[in-house]
């Protein structure tokens, strides 16, 4: 999904004279993600508002903006308001434009041009302030005046100015600040107003605040046969800051008995699209099956994971460098519930068991096969006498073993 922020989401355009046309006012569309996306809009169209823009096929590189032209033109006095939308790569937009026709600049009432009127910030992450966005007042009149300004305050979203007491020379501007702080994982909606100079404004805001996002992967390892007393060697799980801020890492949790669990993410501040690491080992002390789930948090994000491994007396060897490789492919379907297909290849003659285990590493069944050629094979097994839930199945061919795990969902 295109991660984007597109605003203001309204503008004043004041009053105009008919057939004029307006300062244009701009709305930034931008790539608020970790990737460039290629731009796909439609709509936007605005009537005597016009509407131009320069995204349609631009490709944006995280952080970069297009944008939305418009300019109001009026063809006859009077008060003018047009709500226009369209979508940017499938995500609707919706735009507000107001202005005022005049039959001369004589017929002019207002003192000041206020805009914009609307702002979206767009997801903020919790905890770190998002860009500042800003409302231009000029002085449209004829002479310079002294600005007396009343209210304007947005909560989590601010509002610092440098108007109250400045002096504006005709088609001078002031400004008043707004920039997004949110304390929850929630949308924020504020609606303020006040007065300058006894001119009122209204202006709406509106901003969610995002918790860090992780992606934690692999979720799932399979350490194979270890010799008991040994330890394998390590696997990873990658931890990539996926969110739109740099945030420390405060994580809780993950161990995972014989097969460890250590990590060089606690305390370290990833920056967006950076990782740490939680290493796993698998020790086993007996032979057998082992299958552990472990779990915990990232930043209060949860996360689990599934180990499965083999202690064995002996190591598993091939005598033959160049031998053929046993492969023991994983079920299909897997999950299963009646049937499932099983694909191997074996290096060489020989017999070959098949055994079921729960995920303690009771054995439950045997299926001894006769000697079979060197080569691939298939073999169909029947599940649907197993109940639901994770087994493990030993395949032994001769000199060598591999161990699968399986999952019934009847």
């Amino acid at each position: 999904m295109f991660r984007r922020r597109i605003t203001p989401t309204a503008l004043d355009f004041g009053e105009i004279v008919v057939d004029e046309t307006s300062t244009a006012q701009i709305v930034d569309v931008t790539n608020i993600g970790l990737a460039p996306v290629e731009v796909s809009m439609a709509g936007g169209g605005a009537g005597v508002f016009g509407g131009v823009q320069n995204c349609q096929g631009n490709v944006l590189d995280p952080g970069a903006s297009c944008q939305i032209f418009y300019a109001f033109t009026p063809g006859e006095t009077g008060p003018v308001e047009v709500m226009t939308g369209g979508t940017i790569n499938g995500q609707s937009f919706s735009f507000m434009m107001t202005g005022i026709g005049l039959a001369t600049a004589g017929d002019a009432t207002r003192q000041f041009l206020i805009t914009p009127t609307a702002f979206e910030f767009g997801d903020v992450q919790v905890g770190t302030t998002g860009d500042e966005q800003e409302v231009t007042v000029t002085n449209v009149g004829t002479a310079p005046i002294e600005l007396s300004m009343a209210g304007g305050g947005a909560g989590v979203f601010g509002g610092t100015q440098n108007c109250q007491g400045n002096v504006l020379d005709p088609g001078a501007s002031c400004r008043i600040f707004y920039a997004y702080t949110p304390g929850d994982s929630e949308t924020d909606t504020v609606n303020t107003g006040g007065s300058i100079n006894g001119q009122s404004f209204a202006f709406t805001m509106i901003g969610t605040g995002v918790s860090p996002e992780f992606l934690i992967t692999p979720t799932g390892f399979d350490f194979g046969e270890v010799e008991v007393g040994t330890t394998s060697p390590q696997q990873a799980a990658t931890v990539t800051n996926t969110g739109l801020a740099p945030v420390e890492v405060s994580m809780a949790g993950g161990g995972a008995g014989v097969f460890g669990g250590v990590q060089n993410c606690q305390g370290n501040v990833l920056d967006p699209g950076a990782e740490c690491q939680i290493f796993y080992a698998f020790a086993p002390a007996e032979t057998g099956p082992v299958i552990v789930n472990t779990g915990g948090t990232l930043n209060g994000q949860p996360f689990a994971f599934e180990m499965v491994g083999t202690g064995v007396d002996h190591p598993v060897a091939v005598d033959e460098p160049d031998a053929i490789p046993f492969v023991a492919s994983e079920f299909f379907p897997n999950p299963t519930s009646t049937t499932a297909t099983l694909t191997m290849n074996l290096p060489e003659t020989g017999n070959v068991s098949l055994s079921v285990h729960d995920v303690s590493g009771r054995q439950l069944s045997v299926v001894e096969h006769t000697s079979m050629p060197a080569g691939r094979h298939s073999l169909e097994l029947d599940t649907s006498r197993l109940a639901r839930g994770v087994y493990l199945l030993r395949i032994v061919a001769g000199k060598f073993a591999v161990t699968r795990r399986v999952v019934v969902a009847h």
